[in-house]
């Protein structure tokens, strides 16, 4: 699950950076909040220097989110694979039994706690969320990724454009330095909204494996209900008499 940084001390490089400019990290280090604040832009000569620390402090904060992830991917996946593979193993047994059966080896005690074992296995991976859990966190590196690899690269482009110009004196005009930020934005903006579906996706993974166990005692409950209650006296047939 991805979090937002709210509480967040003051990174202890920030006082290598221009005035303004301020990143910030949760308690825990687990993802990093980048905040922009009054950057001092009224020297012009400072301008590209500026776009400069811009630039590296949002690939690096990009990057850290990366990072982030793929340590949630580390994480959940020996938890995903182990127990897919138990659900499956038990999966196995239980229709290996069943096929046993027919072949006069009758051992329902051991069908139904193989198939209680597998439908556990699978109800524990769904709810504690590994499986899905590590396909989200794959899904979210790799297109976070992508959006770091274009915003660079538009990026370059654009401060390519600015300062190869013959007449720019190798420093970027007002309209270039306003695109440029726009850039970032857009670039944060994008990233955190990738972040943001990804947390919903996991708060809807986390509510339907609880619909499910929700379901399946729903049906254990019915069950019980429906049934005789033990060493209740059967009904009388037809008639009133007992026989």
């Amino acid at each position: 699950m991805a979090m937002n940084a709210l509480d967040t001390d003051t990174n202890q490089d920030a006082n290598a950076q221009p005035d303004g400019l301020r990143t910030h990290r949760t308690a825990d280090a687990d993802l990093s909040s980048l905040e922009f604040g009054e950057l001092d832009w009224s020297d012009p000569d400072r301008w590209l220097e500026m776009l400069r620390a811009v630039h590296d402090e949002v690939c690096a904060n990009a990057n850290e989110t990366v990072a982030w992830y793929s340590r949630a991917k580390a994480k959940k996946k020996p938890r995903a694979a182990g127990a897919r593979g138990l659900a499956l193993a038990t999966a196995l047994i239980t229709a290996g039994l069943a096929v046993a059966a027919q072949f006069g080896f009758k051992q329902p005690g051991w069908t139904a706690l193989f198939l209680f074992l597998a439908t556990a296995f699978i109800l524990t991976d769904s709810v504690a969320g590994w499986t899905q859990g590590y396909l989200r966190s794959t899904k979210t590196r790799e297109r976070i990724q992508g959006l770091l690899a274009a915003f660079q690269g538009d990026w370059e482009l654009s401060i390519l454009a600015a300062v190869a110009a013959p007449d720019s004196g190798g420093q970027p005009t007002l309209e270039q330095v306003q695109a440029l930020l726009k850039l970032a934005c857009d670039f944060r903006k994008a990233m955190q909204t990738a972040i943001s579906e990804e947390t919903q996706e996991w708060a809807n993974d986390f509510k339907a494996g609880l619909d499910q166990v929700d379901a399946l005692l729903g049906k254990q409950r019915n069950q019980a209900a429906g049934s005789p209650a033990a060493g209740a006296a059967p009904a009388p047939p037809a008639g009133g008499r007992k026989p």
